[in-house]
């Protein structure tokens, strides 16, 4: 029994003792790498991260450069098992984080890249870390995890996906669908898909709209209200937390969610 009870207590002891070192949080280690790859005209450029944060922004010429900062908690060995592959076909260019084994400790890319004028951006996708893109050309879906998107200034339709943190999407030339959780979304309409949808929870939507635009909102929210401002709707549905109009011909389905938090409508 004596036994029993001393075993009972050591695992105890180095449960408790865990969160304040009895696992180790490994060796950090970092390094940084630069690619250069030459993009030809039209092609698309495409990122796949893992983990970490991924910022494009424009450049002159037709080299992209590629900065990818590894960071790992195995070591400086295990930063051998974090590769950065460029790869071409059907006429896109992909950048992806490659990794080699398992590991149980954390490994991240932070992506600085440079996007030549003369291509376009498709999917960007990471986990766990912010996405912001500006000055680029292209449809771009932009996806990750607990970590926020911002989109500035893109030449393109746009789509946005993450959760836990908020998504900011402005001077766009239009949207598509824009989704979170828990946080916030401020979203700037230049231009639709046929049926675009913005959706959060417990968070505010701000969505600025282009009053000459053809458009049918259905705009809906609980325990809050929905507010418009400087626009000219034809009303079918006017509730306090769901509102239904056309701008124009209405022609475009723009769908606005949320729960528990209020949705503001203005114009731009």
């Amino acid at each position: 029994m004596n036994g029993k009870i001393m075993i009972v207590t050591l695992v105890l002891m180095c449960i408790v003792a865990g969160l304040s070192g009895c696992v180790s949080p490994g060796v950090l280690a970092t390094e940084t790498v630069t690619l250069y790859h030459t993009v030809k005209s039209n092609q698309v450029i495409d990122i796949q991260n893992m983990n970490g944060a991924v910022t494009l922004a424009p450049t002159d010429g037709s080299t992209m450069t590629v900065q990818a900062k590894k960071t790992t908690y195995g070591g400086s060995e295990d930063l051998k098992n974090i590769n950065i592959s460029i790869t071409e076909a059907n006429n896109h260019v992909r950048i992806e984080t490659v990794v080699i084994g398992f590991s149980a400790n954390q490994r991240s890319v932070d992506y600085l890249i440079s996007v030549p004028h003369n291509a376009t951006v498709g999917d960007v996708s990471t986990s766990n870390s912010a996405i912001a893109i500006s000055g680029v050309s292209g449809d771009v879906s932009a996806s990750t995890s607990n970590s926020q998107i911002i989109m500035h200034n893109i030449s393109g339709y746009v789509s946005a996906q993450t959760s836990n943190s908020r998504i900011e999407l402005t001077g766009t030339s239009g949207i598509r669908n824009v989704q979170t959780s828990n946080s916030e979304i401020t979203v700037e309409v230049f231009g639709l898909a046929d049926s675009t949808r913005i959706q959060t929870s417990n968070s505010m939507i701000t969505v600025l709209i282009l009053p000459s635009l053809n458009v049918t909102l259905d705009a809906q929210t609980s325990d809050s209200g929905v507010q418009t401002e400087g626009l000219t709707l034809h009303l079918t549905t006017s509730e306090t937390n769901h509102l239904v109009g056309t701008l124009g011909t209405g022609e475009k389905y723009l769908t606005v969610q949320t729960s528990n938090s209020r949705i503001v409508v203005r114009a731009l």
